[in-house]
């Protein structure tokens, strides 16, 4: 585990990397650590408040039980990310690159995928209500018993996206 003074002097260095550590119950409010490197990482019951993750790589992290307030991963390159039991209403994934990412039991009403590559994505039993993905290319994608009723596609081919196990009602679509 890395205490918080040391997780402090890596996120301070330029190009910081945080690695094979585990965060439980940590508030990170107020930080930016934007451009840093997570890499076999474990954040529980972790609370993201006004935290500025964007254009961060994550690889082989797990989020479980985490929430994200005002928060933004935008410009953020995930693989291989797992998020159970998250709330991040909001949250923002834009211009970012989501590769063999797994959502379950999440809330991410209004969440931003726009222009976002998205390959090899699973969601499952997770809130999407209200999300945006314009602009957005998807690849591999699973959705199963998601609730995407509202959200904004918008120039989003959904070709070979299985939406029957998912509520759909006023989904908004480009043609």
């Amino acid at each position: 585990h890395v205490t918080r003074d040391e997780l402090r002097e890596l996120l301070d260095e330029p190009d910081g990397e945080v690695a094979m550590t585990s965060f439980d119950g940590e508030a990170f409010s107020d930080i930016d650590v934007s451009g840093t490197t997570f890499s076999s990482v474990v954040f529980h019951a972790c609370t993201f408040e006004r935290a500025d993750l964007s254009a961060c790589t994550f690889a082989d992290v797990v989020f479980r039980g985490c929430r994200f307030i005002s928060s933004s991963m935008e410009r953020c390159w995930l693989n291989r990310v797992d998020f159970h039991s998250c709330s991040a209403p909001g949250l923002g994934f834009a211009k970012g690159r989501l590769t063999g990412v797994l959502f379950e039991d999440c809330q991410l009403r209004y969440a931003d995928f726009s222009e976002t590559t998205v390959r090899g994505m699973t969601a499952y039993k997770t809130s999407l209500r209200e999300s945006a993905w314009r602009a957005t290319k998807l690849g591999k994608i699973s959705l199963e018993q998601c609730d995407l009723s509202r959200a904004d596609v918008f120039q989003t081919a959904l070709a070979g996206v299985d939406l029957s196990s998912c509520d759909i009602g006023g989904l908004l679509v480009s043609n």
